[in-house]
């Protein structure tokens, strides 16, 4: 084995949390879908982590180095942003913000202004589409605060 399996332990051990989280209340019926997602999630992690240990490594994929967390650190931090102002913001601003600060950062243009609309569109584009998949259809009650 080249590779640690910590990416694999650690997103099963996540999964069983959330598997944990979606089975521990009450009234089932309210909680079917993140069941289903939470389960399903607990056994591909599942899957991972065996593949980890007993499947032919791929040859494309790397080690995983300093560079590459540093990379990813903006990323970690603005995902611990938005779940810290999801309830205070609301979903839908707090999806529209933390969307739009990770596409101008890792928006691959020169150009500010370029990087700037294109990061817009694709963040207001989303989270109208997340807002009519969500409150439209599903009819999802979604975490309000100051915004919608």
């Amino acid at each position: 084995m080249k590779r640690l399996p910590l990416i694999s332990i650690t997103a099963l051990a996540l999964a069983a949390f959330l598997c944990y989280a979606s089975f521990g209340h009450e009234s089932a019926d309210a909680y079917l879908f993140p069941q289903i997602i939470a389960g399903s999630l607990l056994g591909l992690c599942g899957l991972l982590v065996v593949r980890e240990y007993f499947g032919n490594p791929d040859a494309a994929i790397q080690s995983i180095d300093m560079k590459s967390i540093i990379k990813l650190l903006p990323m970690l931090v603005l995902l611990a942003g938005y779940v810290y102002c999801i309830e205070w913001l609301g979903m839908y601003s707090s999806s529209a913000i933390a969307l739009f600060l990770i596409a101008f950062i890792y928006h691959s243009a020169d150009s500010i202004v370029k990087r700037f609309v294109s990061s817009l569109t694709v963040a207001l584009l989303f989270t109208g589409f997340i807002y009519v998949i969500f409150s439209v259809l599903l009819r999802v009650q979604a975490p309000q605060g100051l915004f919608i």
